[in-house]
């Protein structure tokens, strides 16, 4: 692996910053903007999601709690892979609802993807997947054939990061 890239964390946020400071600079509030970006996303990315479930209205004071709230101002403000983790997690979410609602193949494909890259960013946004799955015994009755489908998602997501923990020097430690 290229130095820059630590051993045992996902590899995407590193590469996202190297070369966000190789086209921006590396002055410390410039490397810090990346996270402040994600988290700019997370609130559009937090009114989509919560339109799933609420009117408009709601989801507005949904997306402004998540606009002020410190914990996240905290975490836009570090340059570390905490806000793009949770826009990926967010991202998947609203994918996951999308998906199974209407059972567009984009749909599933965007679900892969945000929940892919979101683990290849910070593992944490697996959490995601787990919320995903404690919803599919209510599923089931409703929406078989998209319960299925997300199944195997998750198995070929499975296999598709299992190489980096098997390469990863520090997870094998």
């Amino acid at each position: 692996f290229p130095s820059f890239l630590p051993a045992v964390l996902p590899i995407f946020y590193y590469v996202g910053l190297h070369y966000w400071t190789t086209w921006f600079g590396e002055d410390e509030a410039i490397v810090r903007w990346l996270s402040g970006l994600f988290g700019f996303l997370l609130i559009p990315a937090t009114f989509r999601f919560a339109r799933c479930y609420l009117p408009s209205w709601p989801a507005v004071l949904v997306a402004a709690i998540v606009a002020g709230s410190p914990l996240l101002i905290f975490f836009s403000r570090e340059a570390r892979m905490y806000m793009p983790a949770a826009l990926l997690a967010t991202l998947a979410l609203w994918m996951f609802e999308r998906a199974m609602r209407r059972g567009r193949r984009i749909d599933w494909v965007w679900l892969g993807l945000a929940v892919l890259v979101g683990i290849y960013v910070d593992y944490t946004a697996a959490l995601a997947l787990v919320a995903m799955n404690l919803v599919l015994p209510w599923r089931l009755a409703t929406q078989r054939r998209g319960v299925i489908v997300f199944v195997l998602l998750e198995v070929v997501g499975i296999l598709l990061v299992l190489p980096w923990i098997l390469m990863s020097s520090g997870l094998q430690d």
